[in-house]
């Protein structure tokens, strides 16, 4: 079971991806206290991609960090 956002202390995640120069980020909110993060970047003619199941806290702490560089919202 997913769901759009969950908190804690901490603070908020949103499940969706966020983008920047080839750099695309999907957060994917699972239950419990895990977000799967899968990233995609794009440069030179190449894509990398990985994927990787985080405990919340971080996930908050990479989203806020994405949104202060300056990564759009684009789901």
């Amino acid at each position: 079971m997913t769901t759009a956002m969950k908190s804690n202390k901490q603070g908020l995640v949103y499940s969706g991806s966020y983008e920047c120069e080839g750099h695309n980020v999907s957060f994917i909110i699972l239950t419990g206290e895990r977000v799967k993060i899968i990233e995609v970047n794009t440069a030179g003619g190449f894509t990398t991609s990985s994927d990787n199941i985080t405990p919340l806290a971080e996930a908050i702490e990479y989203q806020d960090r994405l949104i202060q560089l300056g990564y759009d919202k684009v789901s």
